[in-house]
């Protein structure tokens, strides 16, 4: 009987530890919730570009939260007002060095993002590092929230996963 309760312990213990635990994927493996949140972010930056409002709030929580590499914090509404302002255009983007991590239902892509445009008359040109954390509820993925951050003239791009 000690024998048995002793099994039946050690078997619950790993158990409860193999839960707890993330899966770690394999070299190069993209889990399929990875794949839908990197289609997502494809169909949200060709939204963006092509200032699409109606298609941009159907990819974004409705608590969404932006983070500037200016040290502002903006929500859906001011993202909606600025991606609708006739003074707003992308003339150029594009978005390499990709990567997806994941923890439950929620994922974050980091990428290296390149841009420029007219923002209220002043032209732009932004290279920045950015995260974008899309969360999945009801089987549908949304933007919950986007940071990105200057990378300073001359430095290029920091691989993602650099010390």
């Amino acid at each position: 009987m000690r024998r048995l309760a002793a099994a039946l312990l050690v078997a619950a213990a790993t158990g409860a530890w193999a839960c707890a635990r993330p899966e770690a994927p394999e070299a190069g493996a993209q889990g399929v919730l990875e794949g839908d949140a990197l289609k997502l972010l494809t169909r949200y930056d060709a939204a963006w570009a092509a200032k699409d409002v109606a298609a941009v709030d159907r990819m974004v929580a409705p608590d969404y939260v932006y983070f500037s590499s200016k040290g502002r914090v903006e929500g859906r509404d001011q993202m909606r007002a600025m991606l609708a302002s006739p003074g707003y255009r992308i003339d150029r983007s594009t978005r390499d060095d990709v990567h997806a991590y994941r923890l439950g239902s929620t994922v974050v892509i980091g990428s290296h993002w390149t841009g420029a445009g007219t923002f209220e008359g002043q032209p732009f040109t932004d290279d920045q590092r950015c995260s974008v954390v899309i969360a999945f509820a009801g089987g549908a993925g949304r933007v919950l929230s986007e940071h990105c951050t200057n990378i300073p003239p001359g430095a290029g791009p920091v691989p993602a996963n650099a010390p």
